[in-house]
């Protein structure tokens, strides 16, 4: 690994950026932080966009996050959602709070849970196995179907390629690459 530079230069690691536990619900659109850097009363925020702010924005590409410095002296976060073409914002008071104590009622207020990031994981129609939609990608549309349900045209199989180059060139006299393939996609 590279040497990295900076304060804290680990919190830039996949590792930790995939450790965030704050995944926003999809009608949180932006997100502003505001806090002043030298006032004690931004203690608490001041630590949570350093420590958590990256893990945010790894774990919510779609989301605008936006810091504010030393504009207002009351530190506070907003969120901006969009529901049914109507725009909201929450505020979040953050004065004297610690950082933990931000990212729990943040995790509560705008937060999926545990379960929903679950049932999205398994509900991705790109998924298949146990558990999922589909047990295998032959039932995909357009993909080739299982050999031991279907056999592939002989050039297709890895035996032939590999230790039986001449049977192949024999097969190839008789009828030609595309022409299997014809021949494999036209029947049952």
């Amino acid at each position: 690994m590279p040497f990295k530079k900076g304060p804290a230069a680990w919190r830039r690691t996949i590792d930790y950026l995939k450790g965030g536990t704050l995944v926003f619900k999809e009608k949180v659109k932006v997100c502003t932080i505001n806090y002043h850097e030298t006032e004690p009363e931004s203690d608490g925020l001041r630590r949570f966009v350093f420590w958590h702010l990256a893990q945010i924005q790894y774990k919510n590409p779609h989301v605008q996050c936006v810091q504010l410095k030393n504009i207002v002296k009351t530190p506070f976060i907003t969120f901006h959602t969009l529901e049914d073409d109507k725009i909201n914002s929450i505020n979040v008071n953050c004065y004297k709070k610690k950082e933990h104590e931000i990212l729990e009622y943040c995790e509560k207020l705008v937060g999926k849970t545990a379960e929903e990031i679950e049932r999205e994981a398994q509900t991705n129609q790109a998924n298949f196995g146990e558990g999922c939609s589909r047990y295998c990608i032959c039932l995909v549309e357009g993909q080739i179907a299982c050999p031991r349900y279907k056999p592939l045209p002989e050039f297709m199989r890895g035996k032939y390629h590999l230790t039986k180059q001449d049977e192949l060139e024999e097969i190839r006299k008789n009828k030609s690459d595309e022409q299997a393939l014809a021949e494999y996609w036209n029947s049952k």
